[in-house]
């Protein structure tokens, strides 16, 4: 998963050996799990994101909106 704090993205995979035995949707576990990083607020990049589940990683990214 990938967490913005303003958005969320969740994408859950299992591969098996049957046709389609992967078809029902599995829920994400979003339960805090202690690990913390910083997310933006417009140019303000101070406040605290608490990740979930298995979110173990913090990542710095800039967006460009034309117009």
């Amino acid at each position: 998963s990938v967490n913005f704090g303003s958005a969320k993205t969740v994408i859950l995979s299992q591969c098996c050996t049957l046709d389609l035995c992967n078809t029902k949707v599995s829920e994400p576990k979003l339960i805090p799990n202690g690990n913390k990083c910083y997310s933006c607020e417009g140019q303000e990049c101070t406040r605290t994101l608490n990740c979930e589940g298995e979110e173990d990683h913090c990542i710095k990214a800039r967006v460009t909106v034309d117009g």
